[in-house]
């Protein structure tokens, strides 16, 4: 994993000032549900894809299909609409939070408060912060985040080259868009360096690999070196499963339930041979590969791409940990979105992070769970 530098030490609230989250916490350790696995430690704030982004978004390695069954509710909002008073509430029901996580298919930095959320985090319990781009924003807006006390900032660029970029997107891309993200990267790379600032800030640049550009991955952890990156992240390229695969049963990818239909094991691991795209553990020569470039030195951090094995995953433990909001102040526990927030799941609810529906995901993916996994979460882009 990518190696965090030194948290900054924020002001601190007054004694008054931390009344609210001292009752939060007292309140946990009183309810007969609280316990160190119950308690959520991440707080994600999930921005849904804005309308003007297009289909050339990736994220944690996923695409961005708006006609996919498994991301068809996902519907594009503004970038800007979570606001600073619900971000407050919401931080508000998570006492024990460890990590800040802004990211999803949108872009976070046009969110005009969001160095405000950073550092109302940083006061209330100094927490990681990260922050997830997608080079869809302003220069000077890039600037205020790394004059904030922002711990950690990912720009997606998804491919070095105009032609590999375009080849993850099946040749349908917008090339103008590539120049400008790539363009606006490299520019905050080498004011940060010129400037110097920012120095509280870990900046990588994340990658998107498949079986085929895995094998690039040396020279492309010197080209990041080269422009100034902190660290890059090689996220594994995920192909969604084949609404229309006749081996399935109709309703496969029905999601209208919540948490998402099931699949027999045997269709998985079909479904897993016919996937040539992502890394697998019996892809032998791309793990043997990116084996032996762990065991070398490199001029920066790397985060090495996840590799996924054919039998399904019993469980994921970011259920366990996140609490996760959509600008709409819906919350799951499903820090993708691909498990579905109900509507009364609300942040504004006193006790979101207890709702129902997210004590069922928690269940369905305990060690003590006897049903089948959500087909969603088999292709989730978070390694458990």
């Amino acid at each position: 994993m990518s190696v965090f530098m030194s948290k900054p030490t924020p002001p601190r609230k007054s004694i008054l000032g931390r009344v609210p989250r001292w009752l939060n916490q007292l309140s946990q350790l009183v309810s007969p549900n609280a316990s160190r696995q119950a308690a959520a430690q991440e707080l994600h704030l999930f921005f849904a894809p804005n309308a003007t982004c297009g289909a050339q978004t990736f994220w944690r390695g996923a695409p961005w299909q708006p006609t996919h069954p498994l991301l068809s509710h996902i519907q594009p909002q503004p970038d800007d609409k979570l606001e600073l008073a619900s971000f407050q509430f919401a931080l508000d029901q998570v006492p024990e939070v460890q990590t800040m996580t802004f990211s999803g298919w949108g872009e976070p930095i046009n969110n005009p408060v969001l160095p405000e959320m950073i550092q109302a985090a940083a006061e209330y319990n100094n927490p990681v912060t990260r922050v997830y781009s997608h080079g869809q924003c302003e220069f000077s807006d890039v600037l205020r985040l790394l004059e904030s006390s922002l711990d950690h900032l990912t720009f997606q660029l998804v491919a070095p080259t105009p032609s590999a970029f375009s080849a993850a997107f099946n040749g349908q891309c917008n090339l103008h868009q590539y120049l400008q993200r790539r363009k606006l990267i490299l520019d905050v790379l080498r004011y940060r360096q010129q400037a110097k600032l920012g120095g509280n800030t870990f900046v990588e640049v994340a990658m998107v690999v498949d079986t085929l550009s895995v094998f690039h991955m040396p020279e492309l952890i010197q080209k990041a070196a080269e422009w100034g990156a902190d660290g890059i992240a090689f996220e594994t390229r995920l192909m969604l499963p084949d609404p229309n695969d006749t081996r399935r049963q109709a309703d496969t990818l029905d999601v209208a339930d919540g948490l998402g239909a099931t699949v027999p094991d045997e269709w998985l691991s079909t479904l897993f041979d016919d996937d040539m795209i992502t890394l697998y553990g019996h892809h032998q020569e791309v793990a043997t590969f990116i084996k032996a470039c762990q065991q070398q030195p490199w001029p920066i951090a790397v985060q090495w791409p996840v590799v996924y094995h054919a039998q399904p995953r019993q469980g994921c433990p970011a259920v366990n940990e996140t609490l996760s909001v959509r600008a709409d102040l819906r919350a799951s526990n499903c820090p993708r979105q691909l498990a579905i927030p109900v509507p009364q799941n609300n942040v504004w609810e006193h006790h979101a992070w207890q709702h129902p529906e997210c004590q069922t995901l928690r269940h369905r993916h305990s060690a003590q769970a006897t049903q089948p996994l959500p087909v969603a979460c088999h292709w989730c882009p978070r390694h458990p």
